[in-house]
């Protein structure tokens, strides 16, 4: 994650939402910024919707552990 990116359209970003962190993907429709879950069964919401928001910053990158880890004995 980087905190010294300003997140664009289609950016990943990392926000606290109600005090809890969230990755969410970052949609402006119209200028308006709206928080998309991946999952699309969820609809979408503006920011102005949630009275506590806060953009933490981008997620340049992600690395994923695929079971086995190296190492582990099952």
């Amino acid at each position: 994650m980087d905190r010294s990116l300003t997140p664009i359209d289609g950016d990943v970003v990392v926000a606290v939402v109600l005090g809890e962190l969230s990755l969410k993907r970052l949609r402006l429709d119209g200028g308006r910024p709206r928080l998309h879950f991946e999952n699309r069964d969820m609809p979408p919401f503006e920011l102005p919707e949630i009275a506590e928001v806060e953009i933490w910053g981008v997620v340049v990158c992600n690395i994923h552990w695929l079971r086995p880890r190296p190492g582990r004995v099952q």
